[in-house]
């Protein structure tokens, strides 16, 4: 093979491995494999008591700083105040993120979230 053969052979292998990483590293970071966030832990929900009841979201991350957050509503009306409790922690990268509203009777909506805010 001559030279300029072996210098397109080069080329065309080193273009199909540098092409191969780069698919490979952006499946990976869509995945979220490679971020690490296959350890991230998630625990909400709305718990009963006898003085009423409270949403809480409970978000562990060991890579990175996120958020957890805990709603409850209630749109109100005639005789029935009004009640937006929101309830947003931040947690640092490796420590959990604990949200938790007041205690509450009656209300219309709950919902818990979590996010990790530096992720673009």
């Amino acid at each position: 093979m001559n030279k300029l053969g072996k210098k397109v052979l080069t080329f065309a292998v080193t273009t199909i491995m540098a092409t191969a990483t780069v698919f490979a590293a952006s499946a990976d970071y869509m995945s979220g494999i490679g971020l690490g966030h296959k350890a991230d832990e998630w625990e909400y929900g709305n718990q009963w008591g006898l003085n009423g009841n409270y949403q809480y979201s409970y978000f562990y991350c060991k890579n990175e700083r996120h958020t957890a957050t805990a709603i409850i509503r209630r749109a109100g009306g005639p005789g029935v105040g009004k009640i937006d409790d929101t309830v947003r922690i931040e947690g640092k990268k490796g420590k959990w993120a604990k949200a938790k509203t007041k205690r509450h009777n009656s209300y219309d909506e709950w919902h818990s979230h979590y996010n990790h805010p530096d992720m673009k």
